[in-house]
């Protein structure tokens, strides 16, 4: 069974930084068959979600990148004491390492450009159509599940 989870983080009230949480929510909306988390950060109690499934996406709005970015989520299998105010998808990985011994075949983070940080909550046009293109190309990137050797 090919499970997916997508988990959309970040602050709804900080406009682009809301694209993560929305396009989780449109993924949901589009591709029921595909479980979606939308929250305002990632916390340690996602650990024993994250473990169950093959393949977890986190979607976050990103400063960093021009175009919608998609990469691979290597963990580092060594012992480090959580830290619960900066919680990584790396750490979140290894945390389900750690703590329940599986992880996901598969994590990814994906990265949608983003530009507007001020307060409210609609998406700036860049935001708004990354979310789109991202809800577009998923279901080719469901159908690209490589065969990774589990970290666990």
């Amino acid at each position: 069974m090919n499970r997916t989870l997508v988990i959309g983080y970040g602050n709804r009230l900080r406009r682009d930084d809301g694209a993560g949480p929305l396009a989780a929510e449109r993924i949901a909306a589009t591709y029921p068959e595909v479980d979606c988390l939308s929250s305002q950060q990632l916390t340690p109690e996602m650990a024993e979600v994250i473990a169950h499934y093959n393949r977890v996406l986190f979607v976050d709005a990103s400063v960093e990148t021009n175009h919608l970015r998609w990469s691979l989520i290597q963990p580092r299998i060594e012992q480090m004491l959580p830290d619960s105010h900066s919680l990584s998808p790396q750490r979140l990985v290894e945390l389900a390492i750690e703590l329940y011994g599986e992880c996901p075949r598969q994590a990814e983070l994906v990265e949608l450009p983003a530009c507007d940080f001020d307060f409210g909550y609609e998406l700036s046009p860049l935001a708004s159509e990354m979310v789109e293109r991202f809800v577009r190309v998923f279901p080719a990137t469901q159908a690209d599940l490589r065969d990774n050797v589990r970290y666990c």
